[in-house]
């Protein structure tokens, strides 16, 4: 590949990250496998300002249900089309996931039926400074994290 291509692989400046409420973009700095799956500990994490993504089995309605603008809810029958990744969205009512650049309605029983695995995502900020931006202590977050996967 000449650096040229190399070039154009690239995504656009000021679109690498995760975009807070204010619009800012920070990347991941590092992840923790959840294994818990109770929709209490992803609310937790957001409240933290911790990310939380989701691995999801995406069922074959969900699509139709994406591209009609409707919730993503379960429907009897509907089969499983493959795993798809979402992240929970901390900036609008709860549930809600970000999805193909756009925000996506859940119900809470799809969330407790199809995440397949979970990660909170911490920023390199709250790694640096040792502190989130609520001033909560990042060594002992990331070790209560740890803790959920065991």
């Amino acid at each position: 590949m000449s650096a040229h291509e190399s070039d154009t692989l690239r995504p656009p400046e000021g679109s690498v990250g995760f975009a807070d409420a204010d619009g800012v973009r920070h990347k991941l700095g590092a992840f923790a496998l959840i294994t818990s799956g109770h929709l209490a500990w992803f609310r937790s994490l957001m409240q933290l300002d911790v990310g939380v993504g989701l691995g999801i089995k995406f069922p074959s309605t969900a699509m139709d249900q994406f591209n009609a603008g409707q919730v993503w809810s379960l429907v009897p029958g509907a089969t499983d089309d493959g795993g798809h990744a979402v992240l929970l969205d901390a900036r609008r009512e709860w549930p809600m996931v970000e999805t193909w650049a756009r925000d996506q309605d859940v119900s809470e029983p799809f969330l407790e039926a199809q995440v397949d695995e979970a990660w909170a995502l911490f920023m390199p900020e709250m790694l640096e400074a040792g502190r989130s931006p609520e001033g909560l202590n990042t060594a002992q977050l990331l070790a209560d994290v740890k803790a959920l996967g065991s």
